[in-house]
This record gives structure tokens, C-alpha cells and sequence, in this order.
């Protein structure tokens, strides 16, 4: 048992640095930015949809 906490460190940070990227390339992939959020357009809402919502 030889610097078994060394090996305990570098493992729990390179989980966390593992974590870290996977939430990243997650959000990359999903796109969710502020600035599409935005420019996304809304329809009118057609007579029918108007009667089923009230």
C-alpha cells in the first residue's frame, strides 16, 4: 500500500473533470442559448385552437 491516496486523488479528479465535460458537450448539443431562445416565432392561434382553449 504505497500512495494509495495519490491514486484516490487523481481518479476523483479525473471523474469530476469527466463529469464536467459530459454537462458541457450536453449543453452544446441541446443548443440552449439565450440569443436562439429569442428568435424563435410564435403562430397565431387559429380560431379553432382559440375555442378548444377556453
Amino acid at each position: 500500500m504505497k500512495r494509495d491516496n495519490v491514486n484516490y486523488l487523481l481518479v476523483g479528479n479525473f471523474v469530476l473533470l469527466m463529469a464536467g465535460v459530459l454537462l458541457y458537450a450536453l449543453y452544446r448539443i441541446t443548443g440552449h442559448s439565450a440569443k436562439r431562445a429569442t428568435s424563435t416565432r410564435t403562430l397565431p392561434m387559429s380560431p379553432a385552437s382559440r375555442r378548444a382553449r377556453w
